[in-house]
């Protein structure tokens, strides 16, 4: 679920301070569900998610959470993947 799962991994990981918890430092917020939607979430489709993407990526210029943070592990990305996947919804 959104609420058990999901919200942990990202409020830990990527909702604080000077990253994605700013509103003001970055495009976009992900302290809120809505916030999270709002951040590149294409629900049942997380190959087309860009929250899904930059957790992936190879690529240093992209990839999320940014150096000097830990990257997140494959379970909480596999989490994020099978939430997106069921329709990333809010419960």
């Amino acid at each position: 679920s959104y609420s058990n799962s999901i919200a942990p991994i990202i409020s830990s990981n990527c909702a604080f301070s000077g990253c994605h918890g700013d509103s003001a430092f970055q495009k976009f917020s992900l302290v809120s569900y809505d916030g999270i939607m709002n951040g590149g979430i294409t629900a049942g489709s997380p190959e087309e998610s860009k929250l899904y993407k930059v957790l992936k990526t190879l690529n240093d210029e992209e990839i999320m959470p940014k150096k000097p943070y830990n990257e997140l592990s494959e379970k909480q990305i596999q989490l994020i993947y099978v939430w997106i996947g069921q329709g990333a919804k809010n419960n």
